[in-house]
């Protein structure tokens, strides 16, 4: 199995789940976050930014996003995906979207195939050193 480096990368990570209060999405994106760097994650951090009123946790993060930066290695970003992958199918109303460079990749209630393909597509976008 030939392994495809695509330099280190930088992802924003946006969770969401209509049916939780924005605290339990924030209990939510620790999870996550945990599980991210339990993969191969390089780092993952909750991102802070403007957010509209009700987004913003206590520690000024917007509930629900996170910043993820992942090594030089294509599997390492596979991981990444699955790891979120796995997190959406937990319960079938949440939403993940992952955004590198402008690329967006949007998960929700597609079929697994469905979903393999966009996975497919999105990392054949990623930019490459």
């Amino acid at each position: 199995m030939e392994i495809e480096s695509v330099g280190e990368v930088t992802a924003t990570v946006r969770l969401s789940d209509p049916d939780v209060s924005s605290e339990r999405l924030e209990e939510l994106t620790t999870v996550v976050r945990d599980e991210l760097l339990a993969s191969a994650a390089s780092s993952v951090a909750l991102a802070a930014s403007e957010a509209p009123p009700g987004a913003r946790a206590p520690d000024g993060s917007i509930a629900g996003e996170l910043v993820v930066t992942v090594g030089a290695v294509a599997v390492m970003l596979r991981s990444v995906i699955g790891v979120l992958k796995a997190w959406r199918e937990r319960r079938p109303a949440r939403t993940v979207e992952i955004e590198i460079d402008g690329r967006k990749l949007k998960l929700t209630d597609a079929t697994k195939a469905q979903q393999e393909r966009l996975v497919e597509d999105f990392l054949a976008a990623v930019p490459r050193d």
